[in-house]
């Protein structure tokens, strides 16, 4: 279920119900219509910049999102002076509400994503590590180091070099031919990857499993679909899943709530109360004079 904000000009200023009373109609209040979008999109911005990590709740840390999170944070212009702002990303509701330990085995080995092998179902997850130039990296402080990206973009390249002269028949990069939704629409063409002893140590996860390699260990210099317009160029590891995975590998461990929509709230309100008050107040001035 979509989780939203609401932003009506009634709650905000109670004589805009004596004028609507008075006859005036609403479709004839362009600076208010106005004024709401533009407060809107205050509350649409804050709210994205809570679930990107710019901003952070109080007492919590930081979210981080991806991208998906935030790009689902819209606005609902279907009522002429009613605005929403609402998301439905799945995902929100462990946010918002927290979530006890969550194991992602079954899910991963009953989805679409999962495959059929002689000892069962797996699935082969894909990881994508940032590099040191990404604002998200850089907030997060979980991109690879610079020391970490010039070696690889350094082994690929050459590597790239010496299949291009006929000396060896692996590149360095790695090619995603085809794209589709399910994994046997996929191909590749795989070239070098990061040698287990660079990639980093093998830590222990908050659920007391330990990592069987380093996070970064196989890591590939992955280049787009071929027949994309731009080329887009990633850095990924694969980790497989299996009936025979560990049982506490793919736990995620319990978070507590993280009350965002409160915040957003809370923050225009302190931050742009008075100032919304008043581009509203103007705003019904300018129409009914």
């Amino acid at each position: 279920m979509a989780k939203t904000l609401e932003v009506k000009v009634i709650e905000r200023s109670p004589e805009f119900i004596r004028l609507l009373k008075r006859g005036y109609s609403d479709a004839l209040f362009s600076n208010v219509r106005a004024a709401l979008s533009s407060i809107a999109q205050i509350y649409q911005k804050t709210w994205r910049s809570y679930a990107y990590g710019q901003m952070a709740v109080p007492g919590s840390k930081p979210i981080f999102s991806s991208g998906p999170y935030a790009r689902s944070i819209q606005i609902d212009d279907s009522k002429p002076l009613e605005k929403s702002i609402f998301t439905d990303y799945p995902p929100h509701k462990y946010i918002e509400d927290g979530h006890p330990e969550i194991d992602l085995k079954p899910g991963l080995l009953s989805g679409p994503q999962a495959r059929q092998g002689k000892n069962g179902p797996y699935n082969i997850v894909s990881f994508r590590h940032l590099t040191p130039d990404s604002k998200r990296g850089q907030l997060t402080g979980r991109a690879m180091s610079q020391n970490l990206y010039n070696f690889m973009r350094s082994m690929t390249d050459k590597a790239d070099q010496e299949k291009s002269k006929g000396l060896s028949h692996i590149g360095g990069r790695s090619v995603q031919l085809t794209a589709g939704r399910r994994p046997e629409n996929r191909s590749y063409e795989w070239g070098q990857r990061l040698d287990a002893k660079l990639g980093g140590p093998r830590k222990t996860s908050k659920t007391g499993y330990q990592w069987k390699t380093g996070k970064r260990a196989g890591m590939v210099r992955m280049e787009s679909p071929s027949g994309q317009k731009e080329t887009r160029t990633q850095y990924r590891t694969f980790r497989v899943v299996s009936a025979r995975s560990d049982p506490r590998s793919w736990i995620v461990p319990a978070a507590d709530p993280i009350p965002i929509r409160q915040a957003v709230v809370d923050f225009v309100d302190s931050t742009y109360g008075g100032v919304l008050q008043d581009m509203l107040k103007q705003a019904i001035k300018a129409d009914i004079s």
